[in-house]
């Protein structure tokens, strides 16, 4: 069960570091809502800045990603 504990206190810190990147995601969005058909790759470079910036909340805060 600690498992468990440990992955909802996980789970619980997501919003905070979704907020963190809201900037990014925006971004990312409206890349992603350019297209009527989108393929693979199209915003590969959007993506990895929001990854990067997920990535670097979640360390500063602490939490395995």
């Amino acid at each position: 069960m600690e498992a468990v504990k440990k992955a909802r206190a996980r789970m619980r810190t997501f919003p905070a570091i979704l907020n963190d990147c809201r900037l990014e995601g925006r971004i990312y969005a409206k890349c992603v809502t350019k297209f009527d058909d989108v393929r693979k790759d199209n915003c590969l470079n959007e993506f990895n800045e929001f990854m990067k910036c997920v990535h670097t909340s979640s360390k500063n805060r602490k939490v395995k990603f």
